[in-house]
C-alpha cells in the first residue's frame, strides 16, 4: 500500500504538458495538482486499508484529591460523536507505564509529577504529558476529594433496591435523570436479575433523615412499584479504586 501510495503521489508531482507553457502561455502552477487534490487523492488510497486510530490532544488538567477513571478500552477507529465527547473506541492505547501512573494517582493524585516519575522510571514532564492525555481521553474521567460521611454528619448509609411499575426504557430514564438530580445518592446502578430494577447507595444524617428522602423520591416518582432498605452496619471497604496493572 505505501509503494502504491508513493507511485500515486509521484504521478500527481509530475507537471502534464510541460513542453507546451511556454507557448500557450500558460502558468506552471495551473497544471500541477492543488492541495486539495493531493489530499483527495491520498485519502483515495488510504480509505482502501484499515487503520486504527489514536487521537490524542493533550490538555491542562489540575490534580485534587483522588482520580476516578474508566474502564480503558482500545481505540478502533471509530470517530468522537458529534457532541464532542469520546467513545471507548477513541481512548488512545495504554502501555505498562500508563497503567503504573494511573495505580499511582487512584491512591493519591496530589502528588507533583516529579514524585511519581521516580517510581515509574519517566521524566516528570513525561508524567505529566501521560497524565493529561488519560484526562483529555476520558480514561481519568474526574478528579476528587473523598469526604468522611462521619465528619460531616451523614454517617447514615443505607443499601437501596427500587422496583419500577414498568419496563419502559423512557420511565427508566425519567427515572435517572431524577435521581441523577438527588445529591443524597451517592450511586446508582441499573441492573439485571429478577426483583430489582436499580440499586442506590444513599447517605443520610439518620433514619428520620433518610424516611423523609425515600418518600420525597416516591412522591415525586410515582413509578416507583416498590423498595427495600438494607441499612449498613459497617463499612468495611468503600472506594472506586480499579485495577489496572498485573
Amino acid at each position: 500500500m505505501i509503494g502504491a501510495l508513493n507511485q500515486q503521489t509521484e504521478t500527481l508531482r509530475t507537471p502534464r504538458q510541460a513542453t507546451s507553457l511556454t507557448g500557450a502561455g500558460r502558468r506552471l502552477d495551473s497544471v500541477l495538482p492543488t492541495d486539495a487534490a493531493m489530499t483527495h487523492a491520498i485519502a483515495a488510497i488510504c480509505s482502501r486499508a484499515s487503520f486504527s486510530c489514536n487521537r490524542m490532544r493533550p490538555i491542562t488538567a489540575a490534580s485534587a484529591g483522588s482520580t476516578l477513571i474508566s474502564t480503558p478500552r482500545v481505540c478502533a477507529g471509530k470517530r468522537p460523536d458529534s457532541t464532542g465527547s469520546r467513545s471507548w473506541q477513541d481512548r488512545p492505547r495504554m502501555d505498562d507505564l500508563d497503567r503504573k501512573i494511573l495505580d499511582i494517582v487512584q491512591r493519591n493524585n496530589l502528588l507533583p509529577a516529579e514524585t511519581i516519575a521516580r517510581q515509574v522510571g519517566l521524566s516528570p514532564s513525561a508524567v505529566q504529558r501521560r497524565l493529561n492525555r488519560l484526562r483529555d481521553s476520558k480514561v481519568i474521567e474526574r478528579d476528587v476529594s473523598t469526604v468522611s460521611p462521619e465528619a460531616v454528619g451523614r454517617g447514615f448509609v443505607a443499601i437501596v433496591s427500587i422496583v419500577l411499575d414498568s419496563e419502559s426504557p423512557q420511565i427508566r430514564r425519567q427515572f435517572a435523570r431524577l435521581i441523577d438530580e438527588t445529591p443524597e445518592v451517592m450511586q446508582c446502578y441499573y441492573v439485571t436479575g429478577e426483583g430489582t430494577d436499580f440499586f442506590l447507595v444513599v447517605t443520610a444524617r439518620n433514619m428520620n433523615d433518610y424516611h423523609e428522602l425515600m418518600t420525597r423520591l416516591t412522591d415525586q416518582f410515582p413509578r416507583i412499584k416498590r423498595f427495600s432498605t438494607n441499612v449498613v452496619m459497617e463499612r468495611v471497604k468503600s472506594g472506586l479504586t480499579i485495577p489496572v496493572t498485573g
